[in-house]
């Protein structure tokens, strides 16, 4: 079988996207899998890049955690407060994460006010 891109040079190596054969000077390796320039290229502009937090959702997170412990009444609400903002902000932009964070301010918001206001009720 000869490299696509070098006909009389036999081809080393198979393409992982898109399965056409290549010598070893027309392949790049990444995760021990090879690559020709053209995939290579498509994979380098759909990598995975590390988001940012959205503004709220670690605040959210805080607040609640707080609020298990002290004014929980009312560090709840704020947390579930917080957290909806948070979430909102999430949907509307692709680039910020933070969604599992929000999630969990939410229902730690949400203990927080159930759980306080059966203490207060139980006093």
């Amino acid at each position: 079988m000869e490299c696509t891109n070098h006909p009389g040079v036999e081809a080393q190596y198979a393409c992982v996207g898109c399965g056409r054969s290549f010598c070893s000077n027309c392949v790049v390796e990444i995760s021990s899998k090879h690559y020709c320039v053209d995939c290579k290229s498509k994979i380098a502009t759909t990598a995975v890049m590390p988001k940012r937090i959205a503004s709220g959702a670690t605040a959210a997170l805080v607040w609640a955690i707080i609020g298990l412990f002290i004014f929980g009444l009312i560090l709840g609400f704020v947390a579930m407060w917080l957290s909806r903002k948070a979430k909102k902000l999430i949907a509307e932009n692709p680039e910020l994460g933070g969604s599992g964070r929000a999630t969990a301010a939410f229902v730690i918001g949400i203990i927080d006010v159930v759980g306080w206001a059966i203490g207060l009720m139980l006093l």
